[in-house]
Parts: C-alpha cells; sequence; structure tokens
C-alpha cells in the first residue's frame, strides 16, 4: 500500500480525481509552487522598497541641489550689491 501511495502515478491519479484523501501524502509541487510564489513577492517587495530608497536618495540630492543653488544665487547678488556699493 505504502509503495502505491508513494509511487508518482498513484498520487498523480489520486490528485487528477477529485477525491483526495485528507491524510493523503502531499506532493511537492504545490509547495514548490507556495515557495516560488512566496519568492517572487518577496523579490517584488525588495524591488518596491528599492525603487522608493532610490526616489527618496533621488528627491534628497534634488532638495540638496537645490538649497545650495539658492544659497550660490542669494551669495552671489549680495556680494555683488556688496561690491557694486564699496566701488561706488
Amino acid at each position: 500500500m505504502d509503495k502505491l501511495l508513494n509511487s508518482p502515478q498513484q498520487t498523480l491519479l489520486a490528485e487528477d480525481s477529485g477525491d483526495v484523501v485528507p491524510h493523503f501524502p502531499p506532493t511537492a509541487r504545490p509547495v514548490k509552487r507556495m515557495m516560488m510564489m512566496m519568492m517572487m513577492i518577496m523579490m517584488m517587495i525588495m524591488m518596491m522598497t528599492m525603487m522608493m530608497m532610490m526616489m527618496m536618495m533621488m528627491m534628497m540630492m534634488m532638495m540638496m541641489m537645490m538649497m545650495m543653488m539658492m544659497m550660490m544665487m542669494i551669495s552671489d547678488r549680495c556680494i555683488m550689491r556688496y561690491i557694486i556699493c564699496s566701488v561706488s
């Protein structure tokens, strides 16, 4: 009986027919599928988090650049005004 249950043909037949016994030894295929799905979901989440991190980093860099530009512009104006005032 065990030989019959553990043989792949028997498992295939039992799976294909709807009347599967609850205590039937499960085949590896659904577990593999579940593992694949879990891995895919994990990869997707990792990718999303990485993208979010990259976006955040880019935003931070852009903000820093903007701030630097603003500071440079303001300082340039101030210095130019100061020089003009001092010259005249």
